[in-house]
């Protein structure tokens, strides 16, 4: 159950998101769209920087404490309420002085005003939102997706169809973002009220706070490294259309990524906080590392072939040029999804630090690589800087982590899920040589979905969990597909 509201919840959330963006991104011009990209990054770096580290922190704390102390619940609330305050507080100084630096975004302040306002209460939705992720009630969760990103999709076809202009379209953005701080409040019953407790302090405050501000550091610069950062830099040098290209490629690779594998990983965090407790951790990160794998290679391949034919179909032939940074941020972002075992690892031994520093120098390095590079070659370079970094990061992450009990998952494991990949690629790039339609992307996808999920299991990809999973399919399948699949999963072996 918790699997399929954690489903719900971002499938929502990505699947609006992305209808918005392409009926924004029809309804401007590609320099517009460019501008809008870098003024919805500049709110979302906002949004970071007043949550950076504290999310995913509560989140961990309010599992930790539902399984080991309920009753210092509402101590917490107390505590997270006063920091969020604070934090509030550094974010609109330290954004207010980026953007009179040099920062000029061809719209009037007082729109980029309501834009940050709007950005607040996204800051405080997604910290209740963390809480309840951390009590398990993705239902909750779910509930807020499925009433404000549908609303937010009406919105914005509409102001397309009779206020199609950058300004309107940014305070849908505003509006929404306050829509989702009201739902959350009238339906989250589950948020524990807040009240001060001296005992919660003495016992938990201070880890928590030395836990946030490692934390801090690591969501920031992670934060401006991989997300859009190269939206900004793009558009600082003047590569303005390059910079809405950018942000296509990245909505699209990361929708994929997530809407799959991340439904998986959506429910990992409070599943490490109780699994350290209870020694299952090192199980829980080895399987995490399969079946993310496994979930990517399920969306990766299918997309690296029919990236032409999908942003024609969804944006149009003006952002063609997309196409070709899609393909390498996919992968890209694939790699990115390798180092969740060693990230899950670090965090659950409480060694943010370690990911501070490891994100730091990264992000120093993602400035240079930036000023020598995209600044000279723009649209590539850009793709180009977010790969090698995205390299980096897995290669450190592993590295640091191995000291923590963190092993990767073992080769052979891991050739049973890429090799069958590979096979079925063949096919489908055969295929899309052959018919190069719109519809064949569907067809071809689906062939390949099938072709894949026979190989693992001739190959002995799944391990116990997910022998059993199928085994329990089997039981249950209508009497006709009963000898298929018993015969489908006869020796089914984890290797």
């Amino acid at each position: 159950m918790q699997t399929a509201m954690a489903g719900v919840n971002l499938y929502s959330e990505y699947i609006c998101g992305m209808l918005a963006s392409i009926v924004i991104a029809r309804s401007l011009t590609t320099t517009e769209y460019g501008l809008y990209s870098s003024i919805i990054f500049l709110a979302s770096m906002f949004t970071l920087s007043i949550n950076a580290g504290m999310n995913i922190n509560v989140t961990k704390f309010v599992a930790e404490l539902s399984h080991q102390a309920p009753h210092f619940l509402s101590s917490f609330t107390y505590l997270i309420n006063r920091l969020f305050a604070l934090r509030l507080l550094i974010a609109t100084c330290l954004v207010v002085g980026v953007i009179a630096v040099n920062f000029d975004f061809g719209v009037p302040a007082l729109v980029i005003a309501g834009v940050l306002v709007g950005a607040t209460f996204k800051a405080r939705y997604t910290l209740d939102n963390a809480v309840l992720k951390g009590l398990r009630r993705f239902d909750t969760v779910a509930k807020v997706s499925l009433i404000v990103n549908p609303t937010n999709v009406l919105a914005v076809v509409a102001c397309a169809i009779w206020l199609p202009t950058l300004n309107y379209f940014l305070a849908v953005y505003a509006a929404t973002c306050l829509l989702f701080w009201l739902v959350i409040k009238s339906v989250g019953n589950d948020l524990p009220k807040a009240t001060h407790s001296i005992e919660f302090d003495q016992q938990y405050r201070q880890r928590f706070i030395e836990q946030m501000i490692s934390a801090t550091f690591v969501v920031i610069f992670a934060g401006f490294t991989f997300r859009q950062s190269q939206v900004l830099v793009l558009k600082g040098y003047d590569f303005v259309e390059a910079a809405g290209f950018f942000n296509i490629a990245f909505i699209l690779a990361n929708a994929a990524l997530t809407l799959v594998p991340g439904i998986y990983s959506e429910i990992l965090l409070p599943k490490m906080a109780i699994a350290r407790h209870t020694k299952t951790a090192k199980t829980e990160v080895l399987q995490a590392q399969r079946y993310l794998t496994l979930l990517a290679c399920l969306v990766v391949f299918p997309l690296i072939v029919y990236a032409e034919q999908l942003v024609a179909l969804l944006y149009g032939s003006r952002y063609l040029a997309v196409v070709e940074p899609l393909r390498w941020m996919v992968l890209f972002k694939f790699l990115g999804l390798l180092k969740e075992g060693a990230n899950l690892t670090l965090i659950s031994h409480d060694k943010q630090q370690v990911l501070a520093k490891i994100n730091l120098l990264i992000f120093a390095l993602m400035c240079v690589l930036s000023v020598v590079f995209v600044s000279q070659y723009g649209l590539m370079a850009g793709v180009w800087v977010y790969g090698i970094l995205s390299i980096i990061q897995l290669l450190a992450y592993q590295h640091w982590a191995r000291p923590y009990g963190y092993v990767m998952l073992p080769w052979p494991a891991l050739l049973r899920i890429i090799v069958p990949a590979l096979i079925m690629f063949v096919p489908l790039l055969l295929l899309e040589m052959q018919f190069s339609r719109w519809w064949m992307m569907i067809l071809g996808s689906l062939i390949f979905v099938a072709g894949y999920l026979h190989l693992l299991i001739w190959f002995g990809a799944f391990d116990q969990t997910g022998q059993r999973f199928i085994i329990s399919l089997q039981r249950k399948a209508p009497f006709a597909l009963r000898a298929y699949l018993g015969w489908l999963t006869k020796g089914l072996t984890a290797k």
